[in-house]
């Protein structure tokens, strides 16, 4: 499986790295695979087999791109069908007309169920994946030294791996 991401610019990055590294250092962070992959917000899983055409879609649609403003003004918590501890981030105009274009003008690129559709979509940043229930509460005390809001940029959009985390393809939204 392969996910269209929006990597968070430096000024997020580092914050969002910041907290990664000190639920990690605390063993509060659970499976801390998604580290390997820049701080994100997830936008769409992309059907493999057609993830060129989707590219190439994508190349041509971010030079009329400008950077999308992302504002993260809490921290939550997913329970089911796994312990996710997240940055919220808030729908704005911008955010949601980008990820409601792209699966309007690319839906045959994009899997049409399931979480990430526009109907189900939560933004978010996650901070802590798959952690055990008992240590939900300590891993937002951590999270809850970090002040908000978090105020940054998609500057970046991304396909991954899902599997390997491996960045397969990325492009700079042109500013």
């Amino acid at each position: 499986m392969r996910v269209l991401l929006g990597f968070l610019a430096d000024d997020g990055r580092e914050t969002v790295e910041t907290i990664w590294s000190t639920l990690s250092q605390q063993n509060l962070s659970g499976d801390i695979k998604h580290q390997t992959v820049n701080p994100h917000i997830s936008m769409a899983i992309v059907h493999k087999e057609h993830q060129q055409t989707l590219q190439d879609h994508l190349e041509n649609l971010v030079h009329d791109m400008k950077p999308i403003p992302v504002n993260m003004p809490f921290y939550g918590v997913f329970t089911a069908p796994r312990q996710v501890i997240f940055l919220g981030v808030t729908i704005t105009d911008a955010l949601y007309s980008t990820h409601r274009m792209l699966y309007q003008e690319y839906s045959q690129y994009l899997q049409n169920d399931g979480l990430m559709i526009p109907a189900h979509w939560i933004p978010h940043c996650t901070l802590a994946l798959d952690i055990p229930e008992t240590d939900v509460s300590s891993a937002l005390d951590v999270c809850r030294q970090f002040p908000l809001p978090i105020n940054t940029i998609i500057d970046r959009l991304a396909i991954v791996d899902n599997q390997t985390l491996e960045t397969t393809w990325s492009v700079e939204i042109s500013h």
